[in-house]
């Protein structure tokens, strides 16, 4: 996956706001206020993401995944909650403290040790935080 930081965290929010909290479209408006950066700033990610095909992106009227942008964003989303809850548990972390560290840093972690982790956990449903570790 060649994404960026920044990328993976506007994935990680569309998906959660799309998938989990069932928005039909997350307006710029919304993530601007939710990562407490500029509008200009937030429409240039999502053209990007837009142009990659990770995302239908229509000015004033919102973002949603394709198919395709679903697929990644449910990766990083499963590979987020499998470190937060390894995280958590086997060193006794903060739950709160280990997802900002780990926030975007979580598509350079080679995937075969983050599935050693979900086996390792005995592949759990729910991360620290309650939410539903998507199946893959």
């Amino acid at each position: 996956m060649n994404l960026s930081t920044r990328d993976v965290r506007y994935l990680y929010l569309i998906y959660r706001y799309e998938v989990e909290l069932g928005y039909k479209r997350v307006t710029s408006g919304e993530l601007s206020k939710i990562l407490n950066v500029s509008q200009p700033t937030v429409v240039e990610v999502l053209e990007r993401l837009d142009e990659k095909g990770f995302i239908e992106y229509r000015k004033r009227y919102g973002v949603s995944l394709t198919k395709y942008g679903l697929k990644v964003a449910k990766e990083i989303v499963w590979r987020h909650r499998v470190l937060e809850s390894f995280l958590s548990r086997i060193l006794n972390l903060d739950p709160d403290y280990v997802c900002k560290v780990i926030q975007g840093i979580e598509h350079r972690i080679d995937r075969e040790i983050i599935m050693r982790m979900y086996e390792y956990l005995d592949k759990p449903s729910k991360c620290p935080h309650g939410g539903e570790i998507p199946c893959i």
